[in-house]
């Protein structure tokens, strides 16, 4: 009943959606073990992983454990959509860490690219008490320069993005979630490489638990996959 269901719903939007009638596969698949490890098993062989987000209901705290260990276990991309979401129009945001993670950035340019419309994409200046990194102010040439040069290999493979670069003090999880109020889709990391399996970043667990929009959870540690390099 719920697969069929699923697909009436998947018909619906792809008759309705960009693509040409016809043109999009819809297979209905029943597999046994349980959802996290069927859902693993899936991701192996897609491109996507997409998980609904159960953010007012009893089960919404064992629901975010899970769905965090889904997306820190995944082999490819997952997006986590919140019900009821059907806003159009907005921004592209990315998040962009210290390192750059240009995996991150070439997915979150591709989307931008396909859906036609302007990439936000935000660095954090703040700084914990260990980092090695020094301290800047948000405003700062040297901050711009330094977002400008990690941005600066995708807006040459994609010059028809326009991109609005933001530097900001506050912690990079506030303000993606501030953005998300009026953004279409935010594109994030999933933490550190070094992170245990199944943990994500500060970044990442703040903005599943808070973001209003759709979010994609990618790389750079794990397997990237989409179609155009």
């Amino acid at each position: 009943m719920h697969l069929t269901e699923a697909a009436e719903v998947a018909r619906h939007v792809a008759a309705s959606g960009p693509t040409r009638p016809g043109t999009t596969e819809i297979r209905m698949e029943m597999r046994a073990g349980t959802s996290f490890t069927a859902l693993l098993e899936a991701a192996d062989a897609a491109e996507l992983l997409v998980l609904g987000a159960r953010s007012d209901s009893s089960s919404a705290p064992a629901s975010l454990v899970t769905t965090a260990a889904l997306i820190a276990r995944s082999a490819c991309p997952v997006a986590v959509v919140r019900p009821g979401f059907r806003r159009t129009g907005g921004s592209i945001v990315t998040g962009v860490r210290s390192d750059g993670e240009p995996d991150v950035l070439h997915y979150a340019f591709r989307h931008a690219q396909l859906s036609g419309t302007v990439l936000r994409a935000v660095h954090s200046v703040a700084t914990g008490p260990n980092s090695s990194i020094p301290d800047l102010t948000a405003g700062s040439d040297e901050a711009r320069d330094r977002l400008d040069a990690w941005l600066a290999p995708e807006r040459g493979r994609f010059p028809e993005v326009v991109v609005d670069p933001i530097t900001t003090e506050a912690p990079a999880d506030e303000v993606l979630v501030r953005y998300s109020s009026s953004a279409e889709l935010l594109i994030v990391g999933r933490g550190v490489p070094a992170a245990p399996r199944g943990m994500l970043g500060r970044t990442a667990t703040g903005v599943l638990m808070r973001a209003t929009c759709p979010v994609i959870f990618a790389g750079p540690h794990r397997r990237l996959r989409y179609a155009g390099k």
